[in-house]
Parts: structure tokens; sequence; C-alpha cells
């Protein structure tokens, strides 16, 4: 047992929002309690059996275990079907030293809880021979070669060997443990030469379910024409007509037993390593033996109805969550608007976490990579009771920040962790503390994976805003030196234009600038060295740019600056001058074998529209080309 105070169980599981989960939780947790544990619990929302994209996804819940802060485990090993995670847990567990306890699944390490399926199918089976006396019995396995389906079809035959009634082949059909597969076979049934049967054995409820509606079509009653039974006592099965035959696992029997298990490991006894919980047969209307009782309609209507508006309520309020959200324009505000949703939960505490840097595009302008360890976590948002508030980001380490501390605080709740994801993308977790016997798990499932596809869309929005930007930057900017481009240039003038009006103490200023010797750097030095000698210009350029002038490169070695400036002001020849000075500064430091150089020529007017610009450039390039011929260039030191 770990040094603190807190003592913790940690339940893994696919699918809490199903019947069988939720109620096994329900123990666990309930049981948990009563000898002093906290229960957490890692959930994923699909059992990964495909090992598609999602699955993969999904599957990442499982990394954010911390062994070092739980004293034992429970997995619901039939519920993970990827036996990479699986077997990655049981590791984990026996490098810590961390007692296991797996219900439904026989694994090698630690202690499983197995449920009697076989014994329950003998006594359905055994109650329709020898109670009923009936001899014609068919049977509807589920799916070929599943352990469960056969085991409960050996049954059966076991039972029909020992009294004497032949196994006939055509009696027997797999339904897969689903509806049309069953219907296939109840076809068969129907068509074939053997004396139609007494009583259909099916090897779960669903399939007795799609029998009796299968007969109740084709003319035959149950139970006055054939006996019909089913297996698993599902929550669909209370609401038929007539009730099932059925049996049903004991989930309260076996989360008392998970959690003792554990317990007696930690203080040192030795339980057995598999431990068998019985099913327990229910008779009811479909073998005759107890009557349907009458039913209410109104009753089972208004409860019906009233489950499904609040389905439906829920599901609004998501759209709803959707709309707003994906319509902010940045993180910040999405994260702002984020509470009002998550109170629909109706949680105790809960936490938002993503990866530190998911929503970085504000801060960097760097797109996200999805990484597969959490490492640093950032909480989005942290409600606490009613309140909001903001903690500092944790590692993943840490599961939640202060966690320890948080079940002691609430000595009456369990914290369920559950995957954010896009596909294989990891995005974080939502953590809540809560508790199991009041919570929707069906809501958890769906406002989950409708706040990943949220985060998803707003984060891909960032970086579609930033990837538009970059395209825009690379479509008005000169690649090489960072300045304007011709296309910037033109597309900055008007605003300088609508700038100058009708200010009769402005002028417009336009500098044309030809970098010197640009052929023969690149012939001498090579090309490298020419691109050295533009970006120095440009650099010289824009360091001595200080009224906001447009700088731009038109291409090759020909350079524009553009500005608003004092009418009658010196301006012009000081920022030449001051761009020539910057220039030999560079020349007098670089230890390049060629010196940089460039001319110049300024032309000061009122244009009113880009064609008097055009034609400023134009007497602008005619005074530099005038200069450059007056000025004998240097080429080398």
């Amino acid at each position: 047992m770990k040094d603190k105070e807190t003592k913790v169980i940690a339940l893994c599981a696919t699918r809490l929002h199903a019947e069988m989960q939720s109620a096994l939780l329900n123990s666990i947790y309930q049981n948990a309690l009563q000898l002093g544990y906290n229960v957490i619990a890692i959930n994923a929302f699909n059992d990964m059996y495909y090992g598609d994209r999602s699955s993969v996804g999904e599957s990442k819940i499982f990394n954010i275990i911390n062994y070092n802060l739980i004293d034992g485990i429970i997995v619901l090993g039939e519920t993970i079907k990827n036996n990479r995670v699986l077997y990655n847990i049981i590791s984990n567990a026996e490098r810590h030293n961390i007692p296991l306890v797996s219900i439904d699944k026989k694994l090698d390490y630690g202690y499983n809880i197995l449920f009697g399926y076989a014994n329950a199918m003998e006594q359905i089976v055994r109650h329709v021979v020898e109670h009923h006396k009936l001899t014609k019995i068919n049977f509807i396995a589920g799916s070929k070669d599943n352990q469960f389906s056969e085991e409960r079809l050996n049954t059966y035959k076991k039972v029909l060997m020992e009294n004497n009634i032949p196994i006939e082949e055509e009696r027997i059909g797999y339904g897969d443990f689903w509806f049309a597969p069953t219907q296939d076979v109840l076809e068969g049934f129907l068509n074939s030469k053997l004396p139609f049967p007494e009583a259909i054995i099916c090897a779960n409820d669903t399939m007795a379910m799609v029998t009796c509606e299968f007969l109740n079509n084709h003319g035959y009653k149950v139970p006055d024409d054939v006996i019909v039974t089913g297996f698993d006592g599902t929550v669909q099965e209370r609401y038929h007509i007539p009730r099932l035959t059925t049996a049903k696992q004991d989930n309260d029997e076996a989360g008392k037993c998970a959690v003792k298990i554990i317990d007696d490991v930690i203080h040192g006894k030795n339980p057995p390593q598999d431990n068998v919980i019985p099913y327990h047969v229910v008779l009811a209307g479909s073998c005759n033996c107890v009557p349907t009782p009458s039913m209410n309609s109104n009753v089972l209507t208004m409860s019906l109805y009233n489950q499904l508006s609040g389905c439906k309520e829920f599901e609004g309020q998501m759209q709803e969550m959707i709309s707003t959200l994906t319509d902010t324009q940045t993180p910040s505000e999405m994260i702002s608007k984020l509470p009002a949703f998550v109170d629909i939960l109706a949680t105790t505490e809960f936490w938002l976490c993503v990866q530190e840097n998911f929503f970085g595009l504000e801060q960097n302008n760097a797109m996200y990579e999805y990484n597969d360890d959490y490492g640093t976590l950032r909480v989005l948002v942290h409600k606490d009771h009613e309140s909001y508030n903001d903690i500092p980001n944790f590692n993943v380490s840490e599961m939640i920040p202060n966690l320890l501390e948080t079940l002691q605080r609430y000595d009456e709740h369990f914290i369920l962790f559950s995957p954010l994801h896009f596909q294989e993308k990891t995005i974080g977790y939502i953590a809540i503390a809560t508790d199991p016997c009041r919570f929707n798990f069906d809501n958890h499932l769906l406002f989950s994976q409708t706040l990943s596809n949220i985060l998803e869309i707003v984060q891909a929005h960032g970086e579609l805003k930033q990837a538009i930007s970059k395209l825009e930057e690379m479509y008005v900017q000169d690649y090489l030196t960072g300045l304007m481009n011709r296309r910037g240039f033109y597309k900055s003038l008007n605003s300088k234009i609508n700038q100058l009006g009708n200010c009769k103490d402005k002028e417009f200023m336009v500098i044309s600038i030809d970098l010197n010797g640009l052929k023969y750097i690149n012939d001498v030095f090579g090309h490298g060295e020419g691109d050295n000698a533009i970006k120095t210009v440009a650099r010289c350029m824009a360091s001595n740019a200080i009224k906001d002038e447009i700088c731009a490169r038109f291409g090759g070695d020909e350079f524009v600056v553009a500005g608003i400036i004092e009418k009658g002001s010196d301006y012009a020849e000081e920022y030449i001058k001051q761009f020539k000075s910057s220039i030999s500064y560079y020349n007098k430091h670089s230890n390049k074998p060629y010196e940089v150089g460039a001319s110049c020529g300024v032309y000061i007017g009122l244009p009113t529209k880009e064609a008097d610009v055009d034609e400023m450039i134009k007497r602008a390039d005619d005074i530099m080309y005038a200069e450059k011929s007056r000025t004998k260039y240097n080429r080398g030191r």
C-alpha cells in the first residue's frame, strides 16, 4: 500500500454508459466507500475492437494512469477489446506490485471474477426439459467460436444428452447475438422438415425478443404455442410482453467481491485467484411459469416519453453549444463561453485538460503538432462547485492537480476520466467529480464527443487563419528580404494617398534605389553572396524608415521607398544620407571581398491616384540612373 492516507481504487473500462458497466461501477463505488477507499474511473467510449483511428485516440486515455497514486486496479476485461491496451494496464500493475482484479475476463495475472454462465444456462435448459417435459427444443447460439456462445451451446447439448433427447443440428443456429442473423435462423427453423419446436432457447435476450416478434408475425403465440427463453437480463427485457424467462449476472456481488479482494491483498490475505459469481435464473411469462403482470400503458408511455424528451432537450443544448462555440473568433473567446455549457452536466467539479500548446496559435503563430505523450496539460475550464477559477498548468503524472486532496474533499464522489481526441489525434481529457448513482453517463458521452469535435474545429480554424495569413504575406511580401513586393506596394499605396488627402502641409516622397553591381557579385562570388547584397540593402532601407514608409523590392536589384513627409522638409535627403551611411558601416565590418553599393533618386509630389505615383517612380528612376551614370562603382576591395 502507498504511504498516504487516501486509499484509491482505479477502475479501467470502456463504455461506462452501458447498463452492465454502469451497474458494476455503482457496486464498486458503494462497496469501496464502505471499506474506506476512493474510486477513480478511466473510461473510453468505445471498446477499441476495430483498431481504427478513433479507437487509437480512445486508447490513449489509459496512458494517464499514475500507478504510484493508486492501491488497486479493477478492470472490466471483457469491455476492453484491444489486447495491447489491456495488457499494458496489467504489466504496469505487476511492475508496481498493485493488486489487479479482472471482472468477466480470465487473466493470468491478478485475480479473476467470473460469472457462472454455464450453471445458469443449465438451469434454464433443465427447466424447459424437466419441468415443462419438452423434447423438441431449438437453440439459437451467438457468434460461432465465441467463448460465451459455445459454452451456452455445449450446456444445451449436455442437458439434452442426459435426458436422452437426440441432438438435431437443424435445431441449432447462430444468431450472432443480433437482429438480422437471428431472423435468418428463424426462417431456417420455419422451413425445416423437422416438427416445429416446442421451445426455442436463446443465448441472449436480444435474440429472444426477436424470436418472440418473429413467431407472433407468423401466427404463433408465446408461450401458448412455443416457449421462448433468453439470457443476460437486459433493460429492454423489462418492457417486453411477455416478460422473458432469462438469467442475469449479479453485478452487485461482483463489485463487492472485487473490492474485498483488493482489500484482502492489501491487508496480507490470500484470496483465491478465480472467483465465480453465480447467475440468477428469473422465471417469467415467456415460459408460462410466472404471469407477466399487467402494465399501465399510460405510465409506461409517459415514462418513455419523458426519457425521450430529456434526450432531445440535451441534444438541443449540444447543438446550441456547437453553434455558439464554433462561431467564436479565437480560442480565448471559445473558452470564455464554454462554462455556460459545462453546467449542463450537473457535476460537482469539472476539469477540461488539453495539451499545453493545443491553442498556441494565439501566442506564437506556430502550427500545433499532436503529441501522443500528454506531457504538460493546460486546464482550459475548471469548475469547483458553482464557481469557475484558474489553476496552473500541470504534468499528466498528477492526472489532475491535487488528485488525492480532491478525493479527500469529495469522500462520497468518484472522479471519472474520459478522452478528448479527434480520430487518432490526442487533444486531452475531461475529469469529473460526481456521484455515479445520479450521473447521466449518456449525456456525458454526447457532451465529450461534441466537445472533442468543437475543440478540433476551433483549433483548425486557427490553423486555417494562420495559413491564410501566411499565403497573404507570401502574396504581398518579398520572400528574400521581407519587404513588400510590387503587389504589396500597390496594395498599401491607396491608404497612403488617402492619408495625404487635402493636407497642404504634406507631400509624398518616392525614392528609387538600385543595387550596384549585382551581376558582378553573382558571377564572381556566387548567387548566395548576391542574395546577401540584396538583403543588406533591404535591411538598411527598413532600419532608416522612421515615418512608416512603404519599403518594397520591385524585383532583382530594384527597390522603392514611399511615404508622407512634411512639405519643404529635407527628410528625403536625410533618409538617403542615413541609408548610405548604414551601407558604409556594413562594408566596413562585413569582411566581404566586395562592397555593397546603391544608387538613389528621389521625387516629391502630390499624387491623387496610383497613376500619379507611377509617374513619380519613373521620375525618381530617371534621377537614380543619372546618379548611377555619374558614379563609378568600385566592384572589389
